[in-house]
């Protein structure tokens, strides 16, 4: 008899500049009972990839260790340009068939070979087109040399890797409003990863290779201008472009729908005034995100965290990721 409640998962986000991890006790009102946010050394991750495998390995478990996790269950994030989400519209058919069908548009739909990819897949809905009933299908995959290197990291850190998962995917579980469609923006180091999620409809993924070290860039100098620092940089006007034709492409999918809100999230939100800048461009409302909201959260953590909060979204949601 487990007196204190189902055995708690472990969120692990392994980021360029930061290692995110977050142990999340479940049940119908989950906790959070640890949490740390510790640098990374130096060249470990770059764009999405394991650099240096020993490196990370040994950060991971010092970071494990000192914020008294164990060898719990554990999932962990893969993000950036390796990681990728699609969904596809077929025909209905016998779940053998679409097993079928799935790994045959995975391989038209995804720039990977299939044979080199780790892919899964599940069905998303059903809908009605023309009169027809079709299955809409979410897919993703991951390279499967690079999705090896982060299992294998976590796991000599102490950990009992239960799933890897998209991160995009993971920050959706952290969407605090269950009717609102809701653009989900997490700033990275080196990338952004933008989830548009609704109740009723898949999520939409994209990855920006942009993050916190291009927004803190400064412009480039004009000769015979001014500067007094009030100029945008230019990863700023990149980033709010690219959120832009995001939404302004998913709202052309979902026709009617349209984007009621941005919440940011990541170790760049407070970065460049992103925030209002989005706001502005956007003209729609935009805020910082707490990934705790909707969790029980000790003091003591919750003092630790400080205004970092936000930077444990994606920690969060792969806690989050609910088992058979």
């Amino acid at each position: 008899m487990d007196l204190l409640g189902p055995s708690p998962t472990v969120g692990v986000d392994l980021g360029r500049s930061t290692i995110k991890v977050a142990a999340v006790r479940g049940g119908k009102s989950p906790r959070l009972i640890r949490a740390a946010i510790h640098p990374t050394p130096d060249g470990a991750i770059e764009g999405g990839t394991v650099r240096n495998a020993p490196a990370l390995t040994a950060a991971l478990r010092a970071v494990l260790r000192s914020s008294g996790i164990h060898r719990w269950r554990a999932v962990v994030g893969m993000g950036g340009r390796t990681a990728l989400v699609r969904t596809v519209t077929l025909p209905s058919m016998p779940a053998d068939e679409l097993k079928n069908a799935v790994r045959w548009e995975a391989e038209r739909h995804l720039p990977l070979r299939i044979d080199e990819a780790v892919l899964d897949a599940q069905v998303a809905r059903e809908v009605t087109e023309d009169g027809q009933r079709r299955t809409e299908v979410l897919m993703a995959a991951v390279p499967e040399r690079d999705a090896l290197l982060f299992y294998q990291v976590a796991r000599d850190a102490g950990l009992n890797v239960a799933a890897l998962e998209v991160s995009s995917l993971a920050l959706a579980r952290t969407n605090a409003s269950s009717g609102t469609l809701t653009a989900m923006v997490d700033i990275g180091a080196d990338a952004t990863e933008i989830v548009i999620v609704h109740p009723t409809l898949p999520p939409a993924c994209r990855s920006l290779p942009i993050g916190s070290d291009h927004l803190a860039q400064s412009p480039p100098a004009v000769p015979g201008a001014e500067h007094e620092g009030t100029a945008a940089a230019p990863g700023l006007h990149d980033l709010v472009d690219g959120l832009a034709k995001s939404i302004d492409y998913f709202q052309a999918q979902a026709r009617k729908e349209k984007i009621e809100r941005v919440v940011l999230t990541g170790d760049g939100v407070h970065a460049a005034d992103v925030a209002q800048m989005l706001a502005a461009e956007l003209s729609v409302p935009v805020e910082i995100g707490d990934p705790l909201a909707r969790l029980t959260v000790p003091d003591g953590v919750a003092q630790q965290l400080g205004n970092h909060r936000a930077s444990l979204a994606v920690a969060i949601g792969l806690a989050l990721r609910s088992f058979p």
